[in-house]
């Protein structure tokens, strides 16, 4: 595919799918920003077709459409949580994890905790130079990452460079059944700004049908909306996810979230209520996925609209009447 280019600009290229915003705030006006996109469905082709067989016994069809799907009301863990890039702000999700005491099947990042320790002050920091935290949240994060000493680190399997990124399926058997055998995906993206990009993880729990928290950019929650998807604001406030500056407040809104369901988990009947709703959104999600799958393998397959459907940060300024 050729795109014809104006000579005389200079293009900025960049995931962000709100890159022309963040660029507007900037003084630089002599070039034009575009989005090279966002990680879509197709990115989780392998994945997806992978997980089909482990799914069978709880799903129940009508054609290509999931129709319901048999929940456990007795999973073995509240909530899953991957984090092997050494990100700072995993390593504060961690350890308040840590000190939350809440029983998830949760790995860390094996770089030296001392690497992991230096950074993520060096994150704190920053932050609180940029008034996104207070001095006492500062002191709050800090408090995280020596609780996160004290279990670090987490070692759940081995994994692949593909396994890591959840395009295929981990070969540790136990590993994968255990990933199944918890309530709810606390997922921590790439970024945690104002950079609104999302990677593949935000897939995973949509194709193994479960519920998810997502630690990201702003904004994260509404443009997942924005694709079609549900994302539970029953479970955890979206609006206020979405908005909130703050690392260290996000995190909190995490565990109170956690500490919630954990609650309602001792309540059978309750437990069983919230269930039969997030069965529903579940459900829906899974089928969105396979629908705008297969509008990814058709798009563009007739004309250029085809394509631009599903990638609109391409279009423009890629091409001129």
């Amino acid at each position: 595919m050729h795109y014809n280019l104006d000579s005389t600009k200079t293009y900025y290229c960049n995931s962000s799918a709100n890159i022309t915003d963040i660029q507007s705030k900037t003084a630089y006006t002599n070039f034009i920003t575009f989005t090279s996109d966002n990680y879509l469905e197709d990115t989780m082709i392998d994945l997806h077709e992978d997980m089909q067989p482990l799914l069978e016994q709880v799903l129940f069809k009508d054609g290509d459409n999931i129709i319901d799907i048999d929940i456990n009301l007795s999973k073995q863990f509240l909530f899953s949580c991957l984090n092997n890039a050494p990100k700072p702000y995993r390593a504060l999700l961690l350890g308040a994890i840590a000190e939350s005491g809440l029983d998830g099947f949760c790995n860390s990042p094996r770089v030296p905790f001392d690497q992991l320790y230096g950074k993520t002050i060096s994150y704190l920091s920053q932050e609180l130079t940029n008034r996104k935290i207070t001095k006492a949240e500062f002191k709050i994060g800090m408090g995280w990452l020596d609780r996160l000493e004290n279990t670090y680190p987490m070692i759940l399997d081995n994994p692949s460079e593909d396994s890591i990124h959840m395009k295929e399926l981990s070969s540790d058997d136990d590993f994968i059944q255990k990933l199944f055998d918890c309530d709810i995906s606390v997922v921590s993206e790439s970024i945690v700004d104002n950079n609104l990009f999302v990677s593949e993880k935000i897939y995973k729990p949509i194709i193994m049908c479960q519920p998810f928290i997502v630690l990201g950019p702003s904004k994260v929650y509404n443009y997942i909306n924005e694709l079609g998807y549900k994302t539970f604001d029953y479970i955890i406030d979206n609006k206020q996810m979405d908005v909130d500056s703050s690392i260290i407040n996000r995190i909190k809104q995490i565990i109170d979230a956690l500490n919630t369901l954990q609650s309602t988990k001792m309540d059978p009947i309750a437990w069983k209520t919230l269930n039969d709703r997030i069965a529903i959104d579940v459900v829906y999600n899974y089928n969105i996925f396979n629908e705008r799958l297969h509008g990814l393998h058709t798009a563009g397959h007739y004309n250029l609209e085809g394509f631009f459907k599903y990638r609109p940060g391409l279009k423009l300024p890629l091409y001129r009447n």
